[in-house]
């Protein structure tokens, strides 16, 4: 009787213990649930950063394009119409002179009015880029080919690229370089559109 008893005894503080057992790994699962819940929020709005950050670079790359192309658009049309008057002073022989002067400074003055804005424009772009984040040097061969194709998109120029992605070498159309396969996206062959990168492809 006594053994039977002391067996039972036995058996039922084994099973209260599984008991108490599965109770704390059933709370201990309810942590990590939780814990998985919270990582998964925080890189959700992680990645929503991210995106919001690239979205912003990418507008400030096209306002700071879309600039550019507007000035050299005005620049152009200005010159045209300050070239009409010049022309008809430089016609007349009492004038030549004069006019072909005041034309030299003329477009002294416009070349050095366009080009500042033109610095100023990349100059406020690069520091927004920059304090976004967004605009630092990317090491190694690149592994996120989306940011990097978003980056390609905003037409850098070759000196932009090799400032973002410093590791990455560049080859220009007629440049050499070695014809050895890379599968490691260290090596981007450009294509050229007026002196911006316009697309490309790694070998």
């Amino acid at each position: 009787m006594l053994p039977s008893l002391a067996l039972s005894l036995f058996a039922l503080l084994l099973l209260g213990g599984l008991l108490a057992f599965a109770l704390l790994l059933q709370e201990r699962m309810v942590e990590l649930r939780h814990e998985v819940r919270r990582v998964e929020a925080y890189q959700s709005d992680a990645r929503w950063t991210a995106r919001a950050i690239s979205t912003l670079s990418q507008v400030s790359r096209v306002a700071e394009n879309g600039l550019s192309f507007g000035a050299n658009a005005v620049r152009g049309i200005h010159k045209g119409i300050a070239s009409i008057p010049f022309n008809i002073l430089e016609a007349i022989p009492v004038t030549r002179d004069t006019g072909r002067l005041v034309r030299a400074v003329h477009d002294q003055t416009s070349d050095a009015v366009y080009g500042s804005i033109k610095l100023i424009n990349r100059v406020i772009g690069r520091n927004l880029r920059r304090g976004l984040g967004d605009d630092q040097p990317q090491r190694g061969a690149v592994t996120d080919l989306i940011a990097f194709r978003h980056f390609v998109d905003t037409r850098p120029d070759p000196a932009e690229f090799s400032m973002r992605y410093p590791d990455v070498q560049l080859v220009l159309p007629g440049n050499d370089a070695a014809r050895e396969s890379r599968a490691d996206n260290s090596r981007y062959f450009a294509r050229l559109d007026e002196g911006r990168i316009s697309g490309g492809e790694f070998r």
